[in-house]
């Protein structure tokens, strides 16, 4: 099969998965598995968006497996490790979290949200003062979108509301003294 033909596959099976027919995705990859296989370009386009619906249709155990295989092709794909690292929040899979989103941090440190997403999985295991060296760590205002300021300000909230950690209330105003230092904006976050 030529590249014409598995690309006109690939299109296909990712308009039924666009359009949300996950299963329909699924099984026009599969029954097409012998051909894209062979093709190393195409393999690895057809594993992630098979590894896509098997998470949009909860079946995570599958698709761990699935992106893991593929990240054996790209071991540095942030996509993937930001989506294996989500799927094992879900699982409450928090050590296996922290390791996907430690390496998704080390190959983009600019990337704000693979610190926030880190220190929530952190925090979810209890480990909150590497949760705050790592928001320390990864603070940086010139790489932080409005977004991310509001969800660094949901993790402080949350973790104020949930944690039962004995020092909570030193550690946030700790941290965000030192958020300010750096970033004159931030002590004017409110905190829910």
């Amino acid at each position: 099969m030529n590249s014409f033909s598995l690309q006109m596959i690939f299109d296909e099976s990712y308009d039924l998965y666009s359009t949300g027919q996950y299963n329909s995705s699924l099984s026009l990859i599969k029954e097409s598995a012998d051909f894209w296989f062979k093709s190393p370009p195409y393999r690895v386009k057809f594993i992630i968006l098979m590894g896509i619906n098997n998470y949009k249709i909860n079946d995570y155990l599958t698709a761990i497996r699935v992106l893991s295989e593929a990240l054996y092709y790209v071991p540095n794909n942030q996509k993937i490790l930001s989506l294996l690292g989500k799927i094992n929040l879900k699982l409450n899979n928090y050590p296996e979290a922290i390791r996907v989103y430690s390496k998704a941090r080390r190959l983009n440190r600019s990337k704000f949200d693979f610190t926030l997403k880190l220190a929530f999985s952190l925090y979810k295991n209890g480990d909150y003062k590497v949760m705050f060296d790592m928001l320390k760590r990864g603070y940086n205002p010139k790489f932080i979108k409005e977004r991310d300021r509001t969800k660094l300000r949901d993790l402080l909230s949350d973790f104020l509301r949930d944690s039962s950690c004995e020092n909570k209330f030193k550690m946030v105003k700790k941290f965000r003294e030192y958020a300010s230092l750096k970033d004159s904006s931030f002590s004017k976050i409110k905190l829910n």
